[in-house]
């Protein structure tokens, strides 16, 4: 997949840049709340943790609607300010999504809040909490509204920030049989649908 990415230009082209950082809580009954406002997510990956680049898909609801989506992104360079990745997404097909749903899809489940528009809180199957920051302009209130300046974890550099590490850790790290031919027509299709300025499902299966 890298192979294949590094050589394309319109992934080049058609991602944008999103600066991260994650926390985990040693005090969850402060934002226990949010999880009754929370959504259903299911991500699924074709991708390996040691791969440049994360490819996942994600079914969730939003504003009553299921969508269903395919995202890759770099792996990204630390800095103080949090991880700074590139990414680029798409809507696929409710079949494209099922097609990939196979028993063996390392893959996970949450609800996320949020909060604070690009401050997330997903509450994973697992029990783990995790909360995300892509708006710094935001992130100082939020956190001065709950009083969460001794709670807060931060994760961001640990594979346990990984969601990718922590969907192989739920399957028991068994590996995906993708082949790269696969991978390319997932990046064929994001492409396709770049040069397409209406937002509309594309079929990949």
């Amino acid at each position: 997949m890298s192979e294949y990415l590094n050589k394309n230009e319109l992934f080049e082209q058609n991602t944008y840049t999103e600066i991260e950082r994650k926390f985990t809580i040693n005090q969850p009954d402060i934002i226990e709340p949010f999880r009754r406002i929370a959504q259903p997510i299911e991500q699924l990956y074709l991708s390996s943790p040691d791969e440049p680049y994360s490819l996942r898909l994600r079914e969730e609801c939003v504003d009553a609607q299921t969508l269903y989506s395919a995202t890759i992104k770099t792996r990204g360079e630390y800095s103080p300010s949090g991880l700074h990745r590139r990414e680029m997404t798409t809507l696929i097909s409710p079949e494209t999504y099922h097609y990939y749903n196979q028993p063996d899809t390392p893959r996970l489940r949450k609800l996320r809040a949020e909060p604070a528009p690009g401050i997330t809180i997903d509450f994973f199957e697992d029990g783990h909490i995790q909360i995300e920051n892509e708006q710094a302009a935001h992130w100082e209130p939020f956190v001065d509204s709950f009083a969460l300046h001794h709670h807060l974890i931060d994760i961001t550099h640990a594979s346990d920030g990984s969601n990718e590490w922590r969907a192989y850790e739920l399957s028991g790290r068994y590996p995906l049989p993708v082949e790269t031919l696969t991978t390319e027509k997932i990046i064929t299709a994001i492409d396709r649908h770049q040069l397409d300025p209406p937002v509309t499902p594309v079929s990949i299966a």
